[in-house]
């Protein structure tokens, strides 16, 4: 079993990012400047006036955290420098581009509609869906070398 081989350091980080995943998960709605909970500040729920940056500055802390949790999810896995490389390269292209359309769409959406039409946009981004999809495709590629 391959698990078993992987060794006690690995299967440790590799426990102590799906812990931490799930606890930033848990925290989705904390704003992490004024440090509390505000429920229902993104989608439908209306933002308080002047709380935009303390937004922008909470979803930019889970949406490092979430890609830095699956980074070293990826090195626990698999233990190769390429796919870490490969990695930080596809959290600064969600940092450089898909964060910033997010951000500005979120602010703009005047609308419960329009937020609904940003859910999908939301968990591609705050969610770190690019990145666990790197993880089966490292595994197939890997298999493909041996």
């Amino acid at each position: 079993m391959e698990l078993l081989n992987i060794g006690f350091k690995r299967i440790f980080l590799a426990l102590l990012a799906l812990i931490g995943l799930a606890l930033f998960y848990g925290l989705q709605e904390f704003d992490f400047v004024s440090w509390q909970f505000r429920f229902n500040q993104s989608f439908g729920g209306a933002m308080e006036p002047g709380t935009e940056v303390n937004f922008i500055i909470s979803r930019l802390v889970r949406f490092l955290a979430n890609d830095l949790l699956c980074i070293l999810l990826i090195y626990a896995l698999f233990n190769n420098r390429r796919f870490v490389i490969f990695g930080f390269y596809v959290q600064l292209f969600g940092l450089v581009v898909l964060f910033p359309i997010y951000i500005y769409l979120t602010l703009n959406a005047a609308s419960n509609a329009e937020y609904s039409a940003l859910v999908p946009l939301y968990r591609l981004v705050m969610n770190p869906i690019l990145m666990v999809l790197l993880i089966p495709a490292f595994y197939f590629q890997q298999k493909l070398k041996k």
